[in-house]
């Protein structure tokens, strides 16, 4: 996947000089997910699907400074079988429903103000509650396997506003997930090729907008 080209159609950023999962170097990945927080638009109302401790929450706050930001994560450690190696798997050292637990303590200001709003549930279940076209980003780091990051793709299509933002995380190849994400993510982008555009590519950072109408016209 690394020497694959954009699917014909998605217009890339000509300032996205990285090849697509691209090895990056050190220090580039901390970078690239702190710029991908300047496409978030300031004051507007998001979603980050798969949470874990919120340290990725901490800087949406910090940096996009979010109206109102939604974070889903079912914190609940999975038997399944083809999750052995996640991060959230049964058995691991992480215990979900405790992280849980300090992502509400860490956010219990931010809570009570009613900036952020923790919603513990599986991303299918909790974004089907939003209207279409309501959100102006959101930031997907949860089911890496294809499937379910396809899955969440298509939800926060449907979601985010014309010119919303969708980014990917853990776009790449590797990974007990096998690529997942990258080949989802390429799916994602033949099945929509005239409704999105790639505005950045770095490291394992993928961001893509919502053009305001299909096949690339924004009057």
């Amino acid at each position: 996947m690394s020497t694959a080209r954009p699917t014909a159609g998605v217009r890339p950023d000509p300032k996205a000089s990285r090849e697509p999962g691209a090895a990056a170097p050190a220090g580039l990945g901390p970078r690239a997910r702190v710029n991908v927080l300047r496409h978030f638009r300031p004051g507007g109302t998001g979603v980050e699907i798969g949470v874990f401790r919120g340290d990725y929450s901490r800087r949406i706050l910090d940096v996009a400074k979010p109206a109102k930001l939604y974070l889903v994560d079912p914190w609940q450690n999975s038997d399944d079988p083809t999750l052995r190696e996640a991060s959230y798997a049964a058995g691991s050292s992480n215990d979900m429903p405790s992280l849980y637990e300090g992502v509400r303590g860490r956010f219990a200001a931010e809570i009570a103000s009613g900036q952020v709003e923790l919603c513990r549930g599986s991303s299918s279940d909790v974004m089907s509650r939003f209207d279409d076209e309501s959100l102006d980003f959101v930031y997907i780091d949860g089911d890496h396997r294809y499937e379910g990051a396809l899955a969440d793709m298509e939800m926060a299509l449907a979601k985010v506003v014309p010119v919303g933002i969708i980014a990917l995380d853990d776009y790449g190849l590797g990974g007990w997930w096998k690529g997942g994400v990258a080949f989802a993510a390429h799916d994602f982008l033949g099945r929509h090729a005239k409704e999105l555009v790639i505005v950045m590519v770095q490291a394992k950072q993928v961001v893509l907008r919502k053009l305001r109408q299909p096949g690339g016209r924004q009057e």
